[in-house]
């Protein structure tokens, strides 16, 4: 009988010991499970608690709003129609909101993208005459970028950024001769004459060079057409020269009309409004994959520099 009793209690001391340890590591996961989720809020607050103080601030006193707008323009990036269209009509709706400017820095990109943009500057224009709304361009602003820009009421731009570029170019490659080398045959097959539209395996195609440059003459006078309804008669160049496609430095494109004067963010807003608070805001970049963000800021750098080195 002694010896079950000792079993017994054995067993009790045992079942203690594990159920002690058993509390003790649910509250270890507790602890942990408590951590977690208290640096997980304040990462939380770290990210959204500067942009609620900015909305707090900006309502209740009068500012300038600046939207950055960076990158190639296109439906898929940051810079798209659609994000920058809300941001800049909830900035002018605010009464507190005494202008608007855009700071850009962007090599182009879609034209259907920048022609929404631009159509959106005029209405906004028309819809706000007492809130002026600006360009300032940062390092580069060419092509569908400045389609934009020349929406705004003014343009101001550094002596060394880079604008222009108004034109528009349909690229391809002929890789006949490479199939050929590697013996491989095209076959394809077509449901009518011109659904293989510049097809890189096949002969150049007259036909289809006469409707590419068709494209390209009409899409070039819409482009033509509204940077002069945008900069009104302001432009002193030829159009052979502003619209050739070449680009300028600031301190040139001024004397083309293209700009309206020399500077910068800091510099216009002290100018322009010097006792105004200035919130500044992105196109919102979140939720958006590192992999594509990675992506667009390589591509645009690609671009950037090509613009430079080609700038004569």
């Amino acid at each position: 009988m002694p010896s079950n009793t000792t079993d017994d209690n054995q067993c009790i001391s045992a079942l203690k010991d594990v159920s002690l340890l058993a509390i003790k590591e649910v509250r270890a996961a507790r602890r942990w499970r408590i951590a977690f989720r208290t640096v997980a809020l304040l990462i939380l607050a770290f990210i959204f608690l500067p942009s609620s103080w900015h909305a707090y601030h900006r309502d209740h006193s009068k500012h300038v709003f600046v939207a950055r707008l960076n990158g190639i323009i296109s439906d898929k990036s940051p810079f798209n129609a659609h994000d920058t269209i809300n941001t800049m009509e909830n900035a002018l709706s605010d009464p507190l909101t005494k202008a608007l400017i855009m700071l850009l820095n962007s090599p182009g990109g879609s034209p259907v993208q920048a022609k929404r943009i631009y159509d959106s500057v005029m209405r906004l224009r028309e819809k706000y005459p007492n809130k002026p709304i600006y360009a300032v361009v940062d390092d580069i602003c060419a092509s569908g970028c400045y389609y934009i820009a020349s929406a705004a009421n003014k343009i101001i731009s550094s002596p060394v950024s880079i604008l222009g570029s108004i034109g528009v170019i349909m690229q391809g490659f002929g890789m006949v001769e490479l199939i050929k080398k590697l013996g491989i045959e095209n076959r394809t097959i077509a449901s009518g004459k011109n659904k293989d539209f510049l097809d890189p395996f096949a002969e150049i195609n007259p036909e289809h060079v006469k409707i590419a440059k068709d494209i390209i003459k009409k899409s070039m006078n819409v482009f033509i057409n509204d940077v002069k309804i945008g900069r009104y008669n302001k432009l002193k160049g030829s159009n052979g020269e502003l619209f050739s496609g070449k680009v300028w430095l600031g301190i040139d494109a001024v004397h083309l009309g293209l700009v309206d004067e020399l500077g910068d963010i800091d510099s216009i807003t002290k100018k322009e409004f010097p006792n105004s608070t200035v919130v500044y805001q992105n196109i919102d970049e979140w939720p958006q994959s590192l992999l594509k963000k990675i992506d667009y800021e390589f591509t645009g750098n690609i671009v950037s520099q090509y613009l430079v080195a080609h700038m004569k």
